[in-house]
């Protein structure tokens, strides 16, 4: 049991659900007075303090005002075409911003929101064929978890929308999904927990796609509302279409910065420019396709390489389910290319055959040096694949690392 002498910090604990805590929910409602609280607030007061991730580095606390709080609640009501009739399901946690402003959003449009305690594939699943849910965000590994569900395919789904976002999508089990829910797709992309939704890859995009654009799959989209965006170098000059620079962009949703840490604040807010380190490249259209985390690229040789080329190339083998490529530490090339590889339930592995498939989609310095099988990935409570545990690992190798003659 909680109280608050545990953390002297913390005057009072609440509990919702339980007897823990210092006092319930219920008893402080009913013990309150029946009056109006008029509290003036300022756009720049904050509102709440969120964490980022840690895929990459120890989470940080980000300091959300209520300026970009009203922004993202407004954001996610216009990109993912809510209405009051809506019934959403979100899968992200509510202490995490996906989950948070999800929740936010359908109480401002005044529609309903299936709460679950935690996600869960078959309960789901339920819900999409039975329960009447309309609209639903789920990050790809959850996609891909519903997809293992019979009563999908058999039964159909009542949706009219999935958004997906919080980590990237392979084509190949986008295309997947697409066949098997027969609804939108609106794929939403940011750095959610700093700078909100950057990019949206909306329902006619997605239809674009399927009528003869199909290299949209692996797109992120354009700017969301009212974010500016350009893509720049590590001068924060901008860099011409098809060439990757880093993605940084302006708007409301941009946070106040990370408490108590100045100077890592001063190093991605530059003239109110968030410079969150996601790297992509622009086609003549204006779509952007990602290159990956700046943090994440591999230097093999002199040699930049972004692992979700390599991880969306091998997705699309057979007998594949989900690929998590890093750079490791080799004496001769600086670093190396190792794929993490979850098979689908039952598929073997051809080392020979996979790397022979990969010489067609990759350069030849690209192509995986070490495989690893695993059953799952470590990841953080929003799905996320936690590479820098993977990066620490020291699985048993197959293959070795190609050396020039």
């Amino acid at each position: 049991m909680v109280r608050a002498v545990d953390v002297p910090e913390i005057r009072l604990f609440v509990s919702y659900d339980s007897d823990s805590g210092d006092a319930s929910y219920e008893q402080l409602l009913a013990a309150s007075p029946d009056i109006e609280i008029d509290t003036p607030v300022d756009d720049a007061d904050l509102v709440c303090l969120a964490f980022t991730s840690g895929t990459t580095a120890l989470p940080k606390g980000v300091m959300h005002s209520q300026r970009m709080a009203k922004h993202l609640a407004v954001q996610c009501i216009v990109e993912r075409r809510m209405t009051n009739l809506s019934f959403h399901y979100s899968a992200a946690p509510l202490f995490h911003v996906g989950g948070l402003y999800y929740a936010l959003s359908g109480v401002a449009r005044g529609h309903t929101s299936l709460i679950l305690p935690a996600f869960d594939a078959p309960a789901v699943a339920r819900w999409m064929t039975q329960g009447g849910i309309d609209g639903v965000f789920l990050v790809p590994t959850m996609i891909d978890s519903v997809l293992q569900e019979p009563v999908v395919w058999e039964r159909g789904t009542t949706l009219r929308s999935i958004a997906y976002g919080a980590a990237p999508m392979s084509p190949a089990l986008l295309r997947r999904a697409m066949e098997a829910f027969h609804c939108d797709f609106i794929n939403v992309f940011g750095a959610g927990t700093e700078a909100g939704l950057q990019t949206v890859l909306t329902p006619e995009d997605h239809r674009l796609a399927l009528d003869g654009w199909e290299h949209l799959l692996g797109s992120i989209g354009r700017p969301g509302m009212g974010v500016l965006l350009r893509l720049c170098d590590d001068e924060l000059n901008d860099v011409p279409d098809g060439q990757v620079g880093e993605i940084t962009t302006r708007s409301d949703a941009c946070m106040s910065g990370y408490l108590n840490q100045p100077r890592e604040t001063a190093e991605v807010l530059v003239d109110g420019w968030f410079r969150g380190g996601d790297m992509a490249y622009r086609d003549k259209d204006g779509y952007l396709y990602l290159s990956g985390r700046k943090s994440d690229m591999i230097i093999r040789g002199g040699e930049n390489i972004y692992p979700i080329e390599i991880e969306d190339a091998l997705s699309s083998y057979p007998g594949i389910r989900e690929v998590a490529v890093v750079g490791v530490q080799d004496e001769h090339w600086g670093e190396i290319v190792r794929a993490h590889v979850i098979l689908e339930r039952g598929a073997g592995f051809d080392e020979e055959a996979v790397r022979g498939y990969a010489r067609q989609h990759l350069a030849a310095y690209k192509i995986p040096a070490l495989f690893e099988i695993q059953d799952d990935f470590p990841r953080n409570a929003s799905g996320k694949v936690l590479k820098r545990e993977l990066r620490l690992a020291d699985p048993s190798r197959r293959g070795g690392p190609e050396r020039p003659a």
